[in-house]
């Protein structure tokens, strides 16, 4: 079952659905669960310098690639934090090795702005080192991750050579709102840069409380659709961003339903998308990752 593609600015098509390596399998032996993942169809593989355990999901891809799939079958993406956006260049070249994905990238994200802050470049200069690792053929798509709309403004006002073409970011319901999210999508909409969405599903299982009322709209929206809130979620992110969604699990029953829903991209209607919304302006704008870069309750 083929997942479904984006378009990003430089023409190049990524699947709508990636395959996390970060967060429950953070320092982990993950080579089980990334074989588990791509034998269940997922073809986009979310690495970063920061969870440190490529070199375990590099094992999963070199068995994959060395049993005679094509290269371009998989699109391997990694992200660069302390040690990688002072020097992207030496980051990515050791990424791609431990990642075992035959000499480049698919795309290469800055993790976070670094605004030039603990030793950190500027976001500007940060880019141009960027910008210099597609030059030399290491990744095809660069991006960033974590930025909010004055972050790229910087860059877009810098004139860089290459564009921004991915802004990988937290967003669920109750983020959407706010002001900083709402300007964000519509930078994102102007510069043609196309969102990469994880944490989309972190309602479901934390807060229970002050996720309340959310999760009662996404039963009621998931019953009438005869699927999971999960899937509702996932189609929610697709209708709100027309981006990319980012998804964890180590059960391959589990990987294939993802798999499943993206091939579907079930087409949620305005009232059950509205419903979803109103519900969660019932709550305060939840923010679980990277609350140092921004942080909603403030």
């Amino acid at each position: 079952m083929s997942i479904p593609t984006v378009t990003l600015v430089s023409g190049i098509k990524v699947p709508r659905l990636a395959f996390g390596v970060g967060t429950a399998l953070y320092k982990s032996d993950c080579s089980q669960q990334v074989e588990t993942a791509i034998n269940a169809g997922f073809t986009h593989l979310d690495h970063a310098e920061v969870y440190a355990n490529s070199e375990a999901s590099g094992r999963a891809i070199g068995k994959h690639l060395d049993g005679g799939a094509a290269r371009e079958s998989l699109f391997i993406l990694t992200k660069l934090m302390q040690r990688g956006i002072p020097d992207p260049m030496g980051e990515t070249q050791r990424e791609v090795e431990l990642l075992q994905c035959k000499g480049y990238a698919d795309a290469v994200l800055l993790h976070r702005p670094p605004r030039g802050e603990n030793g950190l470049p500027s976001n500007v200069d940060a880019w141009k080192l960027l910008e210099a690792v597609k030059d030399k053929g290491l990744a095809r798509v660069i991006g960033v991750s974590n930025w909010m709309a004055s972050d790229i403004e910087e860059v877009i006002a810098s004139k860089p050579k290459h564009p921004i073409e991915i802004n990988q970011i937290e967003l669920n319901p109750s983020l959407y709102h706010h002001p900083e999210y709402q300007s964000l999508l519509k930078v994102h909409e102007r510069e043609n840069i196309k969102a990469m969405v994880y944490g989309s599903l972190t309602s479901l299982y934390k807060d229970p409380e002050r996720n309340a009322a959310l999760n009662k709209a996404l039963e009621e929206v998931a019953a009438k659709h005869s699927t999971s809130p999960a899937a509702v979620l996932q189609a929610w992110t697709y209708a709100r961003t027309d981006g990319i969604v980012v998804t964890t699990t180590s059960k391959e029953t589990r990987a294939r339903e993802y798999v499943a829903d993206a091939a579907k991209l079930a087409q949620l209607s305005e009232q059950d998308l509205g419903a979803i919304e109103e519900a969660s302006r019932q709550g305060p704008p939840l923010k679980y990752y990277m609350t140092d870069v921004f942080d909603p309750s403030k």
